[in-house]
This record gives C-alpha cells, structure tokens and sequence, in this order.
C-alpha cells in the first residue's frame, strides 16, 4: 500500500483549507492518505505508524503544544507544518509566514486612517505571536501605537487609547477577547476602535459582534506544499532538509473594520453574508435578500444611501 499519514491537530477551519490543497496534489501522486489525530500520547502515534508503515508523514502541529516527537518518525520521510511555538524543527519544514500576514493585517488598518495603532499580544506569547508583533512596531515606527497584553486588565488598557484607534490582534481568539474588552470598556465598534484577526477561523469570526475582520493565510498552498515536499523527501532521501514558507491570501472584511457613514442593520447583514460566502454560485441578489428577509427595492435604496 502506498499510505501517506496527515498527522493533524488543528482547528475546522485551518484542517479543510490544508487538505483541499493535499488532495490537489494527490491527483496526481497515487498515494492514499490516512488521517490521524495528534493527541499528544506517544503510544497512539507509534501504533498508528505500525499500523500503516507510511511511506512518509504530514505533521500538522499548528494547534500543538511542547516539541515534535522527532523520535518516532526518525527513519520515516516527515514534514512538519506549523510548529505550535512557531520555531522550525530538523527536517523539512513548512512555516506560515507570520511577518507577511501582519503587513497585510496593518494595511487595513492603515486604510482607515485611525489616529492610533496598537496590537494585542497573544497570551502565551508564543514566537509566531512575537514575529507578527515586531513587524507591527516596524510599520508604526513613525506612528503613534501601543503594545498590549491579553489579559485581565485589557478593557482598562484600551480605554486608555486614543481614539479611533486600529487594533491589530495576534490571531483571531485574541481578536474575539478585544471585542468583549471593548464592549465591558463601553467602547463603540467600530467607530471608536476597529480590529483586525488573523487566521480567519470562521466559527469565531462570525460569531463575534461585530463580526471579525481578519485575515485568511493561504492554508490551502500549505498543503499542497506539505505534499510536494514530502514526496521530494521520499524520492531523494539525501537531500538537505530546508524549511519552505507560506503567505497570506486575502483580508476578509466584516463589521470590526467597515465605517460607514450611516450604519444600517440590513446592509451590514448583506456585507456579512457577503463576505462569508462570496465563492458560491448560487448566492445572488434574490437569494440575499430572501435571506436577510427584506425586498430587492429597500436594499437597493439602503446600498445607494450608504
């Protein structure tokens, strides 16, 4: 059997973008892939490789906690994406480049020309947390802008800011504690503070109010990359291990980042569903306004008015 093992531990959202672009690639590798789910117990791993005796492994840490288990796939062709500390292992590596993303994160920021910038760190402070954090003090080097923790202290610390102030969030989780900081600290959103995620993890970006502009890394590319460096591993064992990176894909804009002039619920529902489900085709003007639940006419009024 030719199996390959996807060793994953990730969220919903990140895991389907990594195997659609996976499964790009096995179009054309003949190998079938098997799913396992790193859990963090060694015995589950080690029966697991016995079990399949793999041609070669996928390793998807992006979630994970602690070191790769290096041991268990010592003799085994491997790929590691996403180390959870953000710091590459030995062996091939692919890596999300987090410098890239916090550009493109800032950029809409910028766009709305706030009067200060500050950026949330990740708790655990982690080194894809710190990278996007050293890319944003180097692009407000000449902008006023304020650093701070995700902690118990947050709503006290962003009803210190000037205002409106461009919030930029370590990731989306970060993004989601800002919202309820800012909501405690009797903040308007997003008139007074606009805020950008990363990682555009759906469940939280939806359900957050406002709903969460973020930013979307090209998850899918990582795959796909994952896959053709695994088979340059197989095929050519004696070939140097390197690490290989991966960039943003697109802003995804909601609610935290979109000042209107004259704010309306049924517009910015539109905008939402919009945004959420702009690749479906059967997603058209009729079909949006049955589900926002108004006529065709008002909301071509309400979108002319804005």
């Amino acid at each position: 059997m030719r199996n390959v093992l996807f060793i994953y531990n990730s969220t919903a959202t990140r895991l389907e973008k990594r195997l659609d672009g996976a499964r790009r690639y096995l179009r054309t590798s003949g190998w079938d892939v098997r799913l396992v789910e790193l859990s963090g117990e060694t015995p589950h791993l080690r029966e697991a490789l016995r079990q399949w005796n793999p041609l070669g492994c996928i390793v998807e840490r992006g979630s994970a906690h602690g070191r790769a288990p290096l041991r268990l796939f010592r003799k085994i062709p491997t790929v590691f994406v996403d180390q959870g500390d953000g710091a590459a292992c030995d062996g091939w590596n692919i890596l999300h480049d987090s410098s890239a993303t916090a550009r493109m994160a800032f950029a809409e920021l910028r766009r709305l020309s706030p009067r200060h910038f500050a950026f949330v760190r990740d708790a655990r402070n982690l080194a894809w947390s710190r990278e996007r954090e050293q890319t944003f003090l180097k692009l407000t080097a000449k902008r006023p802008a304020s650093v701070l923790d995700d902690n118990a202290h947050l709503a006290e610390r962003l009803a210190e800011l000037p205002r409106p102030c461009g919030v930029l969030a370590a990731n989306d989780a970060v993004a989601r504690h800002v919202v309820n900081a800012a909501m405690l600290a009797e903040i308007r959103l997003p008139n007074d503070l606009q805020i950008v995620g990363i990682n555009n993890d759906v469940f939280l970006c939806e359900n957050t109010t406002p709903t969460l502009t973020s930013v979307q890394p090209d998850f899918e590319r990582s795959g796909y990359l994952a896959m053709e460096t695994l088979r340059r591993a197989i095929e050519h064992p004696r070939l140097r291990p390197r690490t290989l990176g991966y960039g943003p894909l697109a802003t995804i804009r909601r609610a935290s980042t979109r000042l209107l002039p004259r704010l309306d619920a049924r517009v910015t529902q539109a905008l939402d569903i919009i945004a959420s489900d702009f690749a479906n085709p059967e997603l058209t003007a009729d079909t949006l306004v049955a589900r926002i639940g108004c006529s065709r006419r008002l909301l071509d009024l309400r979108f002319r008015e804005i």
